[in-house]
């Protein structure tokens, strides 16, 4: 669990880095290593993406997402909402059919998706917490990727239409999904707001990272 807590937050302080390297700040690696080649931030950042998932993967293997663990939900929801940041990035070609994304990469990107709403689900029977994430998560989906966590984990709001009322109680403001937004964009990303966007019908769209966002563009 130290491995995953510690590559949650490489993540997330390096998608910080990425975007002030837009804005000309030094980045802790911006100096040649041994061999003479500058580590990127952004090559840090999607390393220990990579790294979150496999152990995540590698953990439900080993292990199964049955029993309670408030750290291991924690971690899921932080390695689904970048996940889903990656997807509206990937999926974003500006009318531009030469700039879609590898089928393979999607694919990735699907199945770890489903993990996660599986793993929330599971998780969400000992910790009301992730039932709550779980909805929010869900509604941020595109159409193929509800499908396919339906395939997974079933209908979970016919399952327990009451949940969704129980969900209008929560009005965290210590939990964003994120560390990397401005100050602006974190408010809208805390769970607090994703539950009253829920209950309203209004679900925003996905923004990608500010840092991915800008790669995008740069492209």
């Amino acid at each position: 669990m130290s491995s995953m807590n510690y590559n949650n937050m490489v993540y997330n302080l390096y998608s910080i880095f990425k975007r002030h390297s837009h804005q000309g700040f030094p980045t802790p690696n911006s100096q040649p290593d041994q061999d003479g080649v500058a580590e990127h931030p952004a090559e840090t950042r999607d390393a220990s993406f990579r790294h979150l998932e496999t152990l995540l993967r590698v953990y439900y293997l080993r292990h199964g997402y049955e029993h309670g663990d408030i750290f291991l939900g924690h971690c899921l929801a932080q390695l689904g909402f970048a996940a889903l940041n990656r997807m509206a990035v990937l999926s974003a070609t500006g009318g531009d059919p030469a700039r879609a994304a590898p089928t393979s990469d999607l694919h990735s990107l699907r199945a770890t998706l489903a993990l996660v709403g599986k793993g929330l689900h599971e998780q969400g029977q000992s910790y009301f917490l992730n039932k709550a994430i779980l909805r929010t998560f869900k509604a941020k989906l595109g159409s193929v990727e509800q499908q396919q966590l339906v395939q997974v984990v079933g209908d979970v709001e016919a399952a327990e239409p009451g949940v969704t009322a129980q969900m209008r109680h929560v009005r965290s403001r210590l939990w964003p999904s994120a560390l990397s937004y401005t100050d602006a964009e974190r408010e809208v990303h805390r769970l607090g707001y994703m539950v009253e966007e829920l209950e309203l019908g209004v679900v925003a769209e996905v923004d990608g990272e500010g840092s991915e966002e800008e790669e995008a563009r740069a492209n």
